[in-house]
């Protein structure tokens, strides 16, 4: 008995591994049917555990709704109502339908509006759509080695188009998500719907920021121009190419290209969970991806240019459920370019990149993110009760970090051998750098702002700022010592530029001491991964602008940052002194006298730009305002 099935499986396989998608899932269906050869257990018969605690009450699930738990961290002036699943909230209103049948997001305002009912459409089972998107992942990476051979590489030899996949495969897919890498490369030799020329161009031109070789330039010596004949023909590539421009400083297409794509999201319906004809499994898991990724995006550039969000979660309904997990234990090692003999550190051991987790988490910090941004950030902020807008969204972001799952979860400064000594990947990095940076960014108006200051103690909210500031500093050194700076992307240099902000204030009062050197430490860090996002040699600046106001100067030998470890011995007064008054021109911002760093160039516009004058610091420039 045991034999015949193992040579049905066998059997199967092989016809699956030829077949198209339609006739896969019918062959997996089959598979299904089969009585008494169960692939996986079913929900029903899978053993109840109780959930582990670590760190805190409870653990997010791999596949837990974002919906359920942003109702649990929210404010409750901003909670929005709980959905469990995806079939509570009716979204069937919002799909239209024309004479031709063509299916179109308008709601019951519109005069495009015409009602289609889609709630009683069948759906298939989670554990069959699982099982069916693992499947296809599996053989679709099996079948890479054809696109070698009879890939269209838009004009790119084919070894250097092959390097740059494999950039981007290894960097920023994992972070976001945005390419669903088994539809990406079927369409591309088959010219399906989900290829395209011009989003190849644009993986290009993200994969040429992190690559060494000097063909991907325009100017071979200045790793600058890499990537700027992909952009070129890459233009309608929206979100990869507002991530590419905004690390060269070129802000405005970046803005601009990045709100198209949150455009083109709403008019696709990718905003909506909405059951559809014509959608298969695979066309609910990309929507799902790519709507999240655009809203991760929204949250970032909104605090990289100090703007207004424009996606809000209470306009959709998007669940965080992704079905294909089989990148979730995929193990990671940082790439090696084969024309390169050595790597600049010693390679790390694989280890597994927790995809999915990370990217979920993420998903739920982008949203707290927006809350602080809304709240503190925007013209007109001035929440009726400070305090109590600053408690709760203090307890949120700590509620977000002690459930994170065991996989995800990273703290170099431990004093735990084994917990300090974990070795995680980049997006993990990148997941706790973040919210530190946050942590910093919800406290520091406390501080700095007059108002915002009788409200609370700004002592406690200088403690977690500098708190927030020494471990951005401790994630970053490890993120050096395992993988090297100089392809670190933008974000992590952003969250380098937040923790020297409150770095070079803790230095000014505690001059040779731990803040001091942890200062000259996270500023050589932010050089190093400025060599491959030059916007942040403007945030380098303002940096050393406000160590030349408060007469800091760098250690000429920086001792290693071994622990978070701060001094919270404040003077207080000394502290507030130095956040001054935005309409005391007196200290006017010094980057506007520097020829090398008018707004114009960095803008690109022309050259009759107005330059309006800052206060030192009280603005991150093209992005969230620090005051």
């Amino acid at each position: 008995m045991l034999e015949a099935q193992v040579a049905w499986f066998k059997t199967t396989l092989i016809q699956m591994k030829d077949a198209d998608v339609q006739t896969r899932a019918l062959l997996l269906r089959e598979a299904l049917a089969r009585p008494n050869v169960p692939l996986h257990h079913s929900e029903e018969e899978r053993p109840k555990e109780r959930p582990k605690e670590r760190r805190g009450s409870g653990q997010m699930t791999l596949n837990e709704d974002l919906t359920h738990t942003r109702s649990l961290q929210k404010p409750p002036t901003e909670r929005c109502k709980s959905v469990s699943s995806d079939d509570e909230l009716e979204t069937s209103t919002f799909v239209s339908a024309d004479d031709q049948g063509r299916i179109g997001v308008f709601g019951p305002t519109s005069g495009l509006h015409n009602s289609l009912e889609t709630s009683q459409l069948p759906g298939d089972p989670p554990e069959f759509v699982r099982n069916l998107l693992i499947t296809n992942a599996v053989i679709q990476r099996q079948k890479e080695y054809e696109l070698r051979n009879h890939a269209d590489f838009d004009g790119v030899p084919p070894d250097l188009a092959m390097h740059l996949l494999d950039v981007h495969w290894n960097r920023q897919h994992h972070s976001f998500l945005l390419t669903y890498r088994p539809a990406f490369t079927r369409d591309w030799v088959s010219g399906g719907p989900y290829f395209s020329r011009f989003l190849l161009n644009a993986i290009f031109a993200s994969g040429s920021k992190f690559s060494g070789r000097t063909e991907v330039r325009d100017d071979p010596s200045l790793a600058q121009t890499a990537g700027n004949r992909s952009c070129g023909g890459a233009k309608n590539c929206l979100l990869h190419l507002g991530s590419v421009y905004v690390a060269r400083g070129e802000m405005s297409k970046s803005w601009i290209n990045t709100g198209l794509a949150i455009r083109m999201a709403f008019d696709l319906g990718l905003h909506l969970d909405t059951r559809v004809p014509d959608l298969y499994p695979e066309d609910v898991e990309i929507r799902r991806r790519a709507f999240w990724a655009a809203f991760i995006s929204d949250k970032l550039q909104c605090l990289y240019f100090g703007r207004p969000v424009a996606i809000h979660l209470r306009d959709t309904h998007v669940s965080t459920k992704l079905r294909d997990t089989m990148e979730e234990l995929e193990c990671w090692s940082p790439y090696i370019d084969p024309q390169c003999s050595t790597y600049p550190i010693q390679s790390p051991p694989p280890v597994p990149t927790f995809m999915i987790s990370a990217f979920q988490q993420f998903c739920l910090l982008s949203n707290l993110m927006a809350d602080i941004i809304n709240h503190f950030y925007v013209v007109g902020a001035k929440p009726a009760t400070p305090q109590i807008t600053l408690q709760e969204l203090d307890d949120a972001l700590c509620g977000w970090y002690f459930n994170l799952p065991d996989c995800v979860a990273f703290q170099p400064w431990s004093t735990d051998k084994t917990t300090a000594q974990k070795l995680v990947t980049p997006n993990i990095m990148i997941l706790h750098s973040t919210y530190h940076a946050l942590i910093i960014l919800l406290h520091r108006p406390f501080v700095s702002n007059s108002n915002l200051r009788a409200k609370s103690p700004p002592v406690d909210s200088w403690r977690a700022c500098s708190t927030a500031a020494s471990r951005i500093t401790a994630i970053i050194e490890r993120w050096k010592e395992s993988f090297a700076l100089y392809k670190a992307p933008y974000l992590l240099g952003y969250c380098a530029y937040v923790a020297c902000t409150i770095h070079v204030r803790d230095a000014a009062l505690h001059r040779g001491g731990q803040s001091h050197n942890m200062l000259t430490t996270t500023l050589s860090m932010l050089n190093e991964i400025s060599s491959v996002n030059p916007a942040l040699t403007r945030s380098e600046q303002l940096v050393r602008n406000l160590m030349a106001v408060n007469a800091i100067t760098e250690l000429s030998h920086p001792s290693p940052v071994a622990s978070s470890s701060t001094v919270f011995d404040v003077d207080m007064e000394a502290l507030i002194q130095m956040f001054p008054d935005p309409l005391d021109d007196q200290l006017v911002d010094l980057q506007v006298s520097s020829p090398n760093f008018s707004q114009a160039s960095f803008l690109g516009s022309s050259s009759n730009t107005t330059v309006g004058l800052q206060c030192e610091d009280e603005v991150q420039p093209d992005g969230v305002s620090l005051e």
